[in-house]
C-alpha cells in the first residue's frame, strides 16, 4: 500500500473478529501511552531535581540522580519495543503501514468510546512533551550560563595580563590591577 494512501474503514465494516482484535490492541496501546505519560513527568520531576542540584552544588546527589536517569532509560527502551510492536499490530489489522498508523488516524476509525479515550492520552501527550520541550531548553540554558560563569571567573583569575578585562570599583571608577599573575608558578 502506498505511504501516502491511507484506506479508511468505518468501525460497522470490519467484521465482529476485527472489532475485537482492534480494541484489544487499542488497550494495549492506551496502556502503553499511560506509561510514556508517567514517564515524562518523571523526567519533569528529574530536570526541575537536576537544575535544583545544579545551583545548590550538590555533587553527590547530582551524581545519583543522573545514574538513577541512565537506568531509568534503559528500563524505558523496553516500552518503546512494545509501544512500536503495538503499533505494527494495530497497523496490520487496518493494512496501514506502521507509519501510517498515528493516534490522530486511529481515532478516525475508532468508536466513540475508544475515540475518546485515544484523544484524551494523544492531547496529554502533546501538552506534556511541549512542556518537557520548555523544561529541557531552561535546564540547557541554566548549564550553559553556569559554563559561561565559570569560564569567566576563571578567565579573571589566570588571564590577568589580559587587556580585555576591565573591573571598576563599587563606586563605578576603573580599577587598575595590582600585580601580573594571579599565582607564581616558579618553585
Amino acid at each position: 500500500m502506498n505511504a501516502k494512501t491511507i484506506k479508511r474503514y468505518n468501525w460497522t465494516e470490519l467484521s465482529l473478529h476485527q472489532q475485537s482484535r482492534i480494541s484489544e490492541k487499542t488497550a494495549e496501546l492506551l496502556a502503553c501511552l499511560e506509561r510514556d505519560i508517567l514517564h515524562i513527568k518523571q523526567i519533569l520531576k528529574d530536570l526541575d531535581k537536576i537544575r535544583s542540584l545544579v545551583v545548590k552544588r550538590d555533587e553527590n546527589s547530582l551524581k545519583g540522580l543522573l545514574q538513577n536517569i541512565q537506568v531509568q532509560t534503559d528500563e524505558y527502551k523496553e516500552q518503546e519495543a512494545r509501544r512500536r510492536d503495538i503499533r505494527g499490530e494495530l497497523a496490520r489489522l487496518f493494512n496501514w503501514s506502521p507509519q501510517q498508523l498515528k493516534l490522530s488516524e486511529l481515532e478516525t476509525v475508532l468508536p466513540e468510546i475508544l475515540r475518546s479515550q485515544v484523544k484524551s492520552k494523544k492531547v496529554e501527550l502533546q501538552s506534556l512533551t511541549e512542556r518537557l520541550k520548555k523544561e529541557h531548553l531552561s535546564t540547557v540554558l541554566l548549564l550553559a550560563e553556569c559554563a559561561r560563569f565559570n569560564r569567566l571567573v576563571l578567565r579573571s583569575i589566570f588571564d590577568c595580563d589580559s587587556q580585555d578585562v576591565v573591573t571598576y570599583s563599587s563606586g563605578g571608577t576603573k580599577r587598575q590591577r595590582a600585580g601580573r599573575n594571579f599565582m607564581n608558578f616558579k618553585i
